[in-house]
């Protein structure tokens, strides 16, 4: 489920990005706005379903930009882990 959000948010971006390119559209046009609300509402629901209670998806699709920016977060018992892709995800959310 969380490579799929990640694909289609990639996906998101790339057509937005497009679009703005042949249009010349702001990222606030309607279009997007409407668009970045739907991705919005699939996190949430998404985040809930893999009791995300952390706010990790959010900071995954924003700080990281989707894995395009890797970070590294500290557990609790002070382990560390870079978060790349789905599965540091996952177990940064299930920690």
């Amino acid at each position: 489920m969380v490579e799929r959000w990640i694909d289609r948010a990639k996906a998101l971006h790339a057509a937005q990005d497009a679009i703005s390119d042949i249009m010349m559209a702001s990222p606030e046009a309607p279009i997007f706005t409407a668009s970045w609300d739907v991705l919005g509402g699939y996190t949430e629901l998404l985040a809930k379903a893999l009791g995300d209670e952390g706010g990790w998806l959010e900071w995954f699709l924003w700080d990281c930009n989707l894995g395009d920016n890797p970070m590294e977060m500290t557990f609790p018992n002070g382990k560390k882990l870079t978060v790349l892709g789905a599965a540091e995800l996952v177990d940064v959310i299930h920690q």
